[in-house]
């Protein structure tokens, strides 16, 4: 329900005098009233999910959506509303920013007038005060006086994925339930490990936080009617003002952003304290602004790179597609030189588009469509670039760089080499290994309505080493380097024997390093290892092993042992840590020169879980877990949660605190559901000690009459 406002003198009504004249404008205000059907609105509008409470906003507030009508109703108990004319409608953002919106009238009778404000595709979105609709007589002699009518509710215009006419607009409706509506979902992590992650778009703390950097950012109205500046506008602030990233393993003052869950957590210490929440790495920027996007109507999912390249000159150079790895004359890391980094894993947030500012010319006559996913990375970049895209996917996979935005960074991340290079005698730099298949591995996302990991390799890149791939990257080595390179593999042949590092145990790697040809050659062979952070940073060496000038009879080999001890590597595990391993061989007849690389990967055992092979309907069942403390040392701040693909569906959690040294924890919960069908659980476990580590429980629903 709505109170009337006059357009003469105060808008209060107690501040009106008793002349007969003023008593009747005030009777008018008093008998007429706007209001909104809320419940029809919620459908109409598909925004039903969003909780609209008033713990960070004023006024209670309504999410409707663009090229949707926003219906109304003016109702009066005994003025005759033909004897009215709507005159204008206006969405309030504040005193001195108004937007005149058209209105269209559907039935008019003595005492109900139904109308509709049209919120076409043009409308900036963001949160609106009121919405105020004018009302004249119809007559110049009517008794009747100008009017002002305003809602209750404060209006929120998000974007539209179900209108065609939006830039937004996502056609499938189960791709539109997983990217817009659905509120859980996974961030994938080091050594293809999910993580749990509640993005809440639907609460207010998201709308509120919205609502805050549309108006210190201060964009303009057309640029608010556009979902690509926003999403700009969004990541932009999510970097400056709401999150702080920082990836040296020292997080006094703040949280280790692996203690992060769910995006409510962040956005509220930021809107309570107005102080940049400390701390994030990548996978934390990529799900808040997930949340905010899906908040405001615009498709997105968290998508995982593994080791992916983040190359420094590819900002001003975008023919300098590599990552470089620089090494004196011992094979030793030129740590002030190398500014280039291979990730381990690198996650970002594509949104669905239509990039109507995109034309063919600027694609070159390229089989490139414009509409689909677009790249957006919010975490801060070397570079100092707060923000990279949105850029186009199907460009990138076909090579159109230099376009917008940052389409060049996006497509170095997924296709450059890794290249080592040795220092010469003279200064100058050989290089002497090229990788071209390591970077861009196993994209990966969450599966439309499953907690299935999607690979989408394919849609960032053709197959690596396929005539399309190698075509498509602009920088290719020189034919003489690889020649020189194919030459030196046919006569050397370097192993990295070992698994990925089992967190409790030791970890044991084996080298070998064989002579592969019938002559007898000498060769200076280094091999080096080193515990490296997630972004690619040396955290420590943990190896290094030296032959000089060995003599390599045909078929000689030489083997080399290293390892890694727990209490070595725990105190770095929440950096999502892995190990990198080379071997650098330098024959003395020829003084040719080669290096093979490896990495480790270290993973923390799930935990197991066992259910019923099939349930009933509301019928409860038990869920079984177990997880056995993988450490010599108790862990503490443990927690067992169960998610769903859905907030609607049941999950649980379950605070353990601290648990000894490998002691194992066994635990049963009941669960019930309420609808036949096919259901994936996952749960994780977290502590203060170890990385996430998560398992999925397939759970098969039938009739509550379905079993005997």
């Amino acid at each position: 329900m709505c109170n009337g406002q006059s357009k003469s003198k105060a808008r209060d009504p107690a501040n009106y005098g008793s002349t007969k004249k003023e008593r009747q404008q005030q009777a008018q205000l008093e008998n007429i009233q706007l209001r909104l059907d809320v419940d029809e609105l919620k459908k109409l509008h598909h925004s039903a999910d969003y909780k609209c409470t008033t713990e960070f906003l004023a006024r209670e507030y309504l999410v409707v959506r663009r090229c949707c009508p926003l219906k109304f109703n003016i109702e009066s108990r005994n003025t005759d509303l033909t004897k009215m004319k709507l005159e204008e409608a206006w969405l309030v953002v504040s005193e001195d920013d108004k937007m005149k919106v058209e209105i269209e009238i559907e039935t008019t009778s003595k005492f109900l007038l139904k109308a509709r404000a049209i919120l076409s595709a043009t409308t900036p979105v963001g949160l609106y005060e009121n919405l105020l609709i004018s009302l004249i007589p119809a007559k110049e002699d009517s008794e009747f006086e100008e009017m002002t009518l305003s809602t209750k509710h404060s209006v929120f215009v998000a974007f539209n994925p179900w209108n065609k006419d939006e830039l937004v607009f996502l056609e499938d409706e189960a791709e539109r339930a997983e990217y817009v509506q659905n509120d859980r979902g996974v961030v994938w992590m080091s050594n293809l490990v999910p993580c749990p992650w509640f993005f809440a778009q639907h609460q207010e703390s998201v709308l509120a936080v919205l609502s805050r950097i549309f108006k210190e950012s201060e964009p303009t109205h057309e640029q608010l009617t556009n979902p690509i500046q926003v999403s700009r506008i969004i990541a932009k602030y999510l970097v400056d003002k709401i999150l702080v990233g920082k990836w040296t393993g020292d997080y006094g003052h703040g949280k280790d952003p692996a203690s992060w869950r769910t995006t409510p957590q962040i956005l509220k210490e930021y809107l309570e304290t107005s102080i940049s929440v400390r701390y994030g790495q990548c996978w934390v920027f990529t799900a808040v602004l997930c949340s905010l996007l899906r908040g405001i109507g615009i498709p997105s999912r968290p998508v995982t790179n593994y080791n992916s390249a983040h190359d420094i000159n590819t900002v001003t150079d975008t023919s300098d597609l590599q990552v470089d790895f620089f090494m004196d004359q011992n094979g030793n890391p030129i740590e002030e030189k190398n500014r280039d980094f291979l990730w381990n894993f690198h996650t970002w947030t594509e949104l669905w588009l239509n990039r109507t500012d995109l034309s063919d010319s600027i694609l070159n006559g390229k089989k490139v469509s414009l509409v689909g996913w677009q790249v957006i990375d919010s975490t801060p970049q070397e570079s100092g670039r707060s923000i990279l895209g949105p850029a186009s996917l199907s460009a990138v996979k076909e090579g159109c760089i230099g376009i917008p935005f940052d389409t060049e960074c996006i497509y170095g991340g997924v296709n450059a080499d890794h290249v080592f290079y040795i220092k010469n005698l003279d200064g100058s730099f050989k290089e002497i290994f090229r990788d071209t298949n390591i970077v861009g591995r196993n994209i990966s996302t969450k599966a439309v309505g499953k907690m299935d990991r999607s690979d989408i390799t394919g849609l960032y890149k053709y197959r690596e080493g396929s005539f399309e791939e190698r075509e498509r990257f602009q920088k290719a080595h020189s034919k003489s380097i690889a020649q020189e390179l194919a030459v030196i593999n046919q006569k050397v042949q370097i192993e990295f024997l070992a698994q990925d590092v089992i967190v409790g145990h030791e970890f044991v790697g084996h080298i070998e390093v064989s002579n592969n040809s019938p002559q007898l050659f000498q060769a200076m062979v280094l091999a080096k290892a080193f515990l490296v952070r997630h972004n690619g940073h040396i955290i420590k060496s943990i190896f290094e092993a030296r032959h000089p000038w060995k003599k390599f009879h045909a078929r000689d080999m030489v083997a080399m042992d290293f390892s890694l001890k727990p209490d070595k590597y725990m105190e770095y595990l929440h950096d999502q840590p892995f190990i990198m391993a080379y071997v650098y061989v330098q024959l003395k007849e020829t003084n040719q020169k080669i290096l093979s690389e490896c990495s480790y990967h270290f993973v923390v055992n799930p935990p197991k879980v066992t259910v019923p092979d099939t349930v009933r309907a509301y019928e409860p069942f038990n869920l079984n877990f177990t997880f056995v403390n993988p450490l010599k040392t108790a862990l503490h701040d443990v927690e067992i949660i169960g998610h769903g693909i859905k907030s609607s569906t049941q999950g649980f959690e379950l605070v353990i605190g601290e648990l000894a040294a490998e002691e194992s924890v066994n635990e049963m919960h009941y669960l019930k559901f309420f609808k036949e069908g096919r259901y994936k659980m996952m749960i994780t476990v977290y502590s203060k000690e170890l990385p996430p580590s998560s398992c999925l429980a397939d759970i098969s629903v039938v009739s509550a009459v379905g079993l005997n």
